[in-house]
C-alpha cells in the first residue's frame, strides 16, 4: 500500500485498500489460499510528507487501520527513507520488515540494522526487472 500523507486519515485509506480487496473477491487470510493476502505492506518511501511528528502520527494511523480492519501489516522501506521520513522512529520495530537494496545481490547478508529493527523478513534487491514479458522488482525472503 503506498499510502498519502497528504489525502484523507490514514485508518480509512486501509479501510479503503481492504474494501477494495474484498470487492475484487481478495480476502484476507493468515493462512494463505487462492485469492488471499496475509498482510498489508505499508510503503513508506520518500515522496511527499511533513514533520517528522505528523509522519510518525500518520504511520501509527496505518498501524490503527491494519488494527482496525483485523489485518496484519509489515513495513516496506529502506534506513534512508525511515530515517528521512520519521528521523529514525523505532515506534513500527514490532512489525515485520521488507527492506529495500537494489544491490543485485539475492541475498539479505547486507541487512544493517534501522528504525529498531535488528533483521528483516524480505529484501526487495533489485527493481526494473524483466520476468515473462513484465516489468517486475525482485526480492528474497530472509
Amino acid at each position: 500500500m503506498f499510502p498519502d500523507a497528504h489525502v484523507d486519515d490514514p485508518a480509512s485509506q486501509v479501510s479503503g485498500l481492504v474494501a477494495a480487496l474484498k470487492n475484487a473477491n481478495i480476502h484476507y487470510s493468515p493462512s494463505g489460499g487462492k485469492y488471499t493476502y496475509d498482510r498489508v505492506w505499508l510503503d513508506i518511501e520518500v515522496y511527499a510528507w511533513g514533520s517528522v511528528a505528523n509522519n510518525i502520527k500518520f504511520i501509527q494511523g496505518l498501524i490503527q487501520g491494519c488494527k482496525n480492519n483485523g489485518v496484519a501489516c509489515g513495513v516496506y522501506t529502506n534506513e534512508y527513507n525511515w530515517g528521512s521520513i520519521t528521523g529514525g522512529w523505532t515506534g513500527a520495530s514490532d512489525l515485520p520488515l521488507w527492506y529495500a537494496h537494489y544491490d543485485g545481490v539475492e541475498s539479505c547478508s547486507d541487512f544493517t540494522p534501522f528504525g529498531g529493527w535488528s533483521r528483516a523478513v524480505k529484501k526487495q534487491w533489485k527493481g526494473d526487472a524483466a520476468l515473462c514479458s513484465a516489468d517486475v522488482d525482485l526480492n528474497i525472503d530472509c
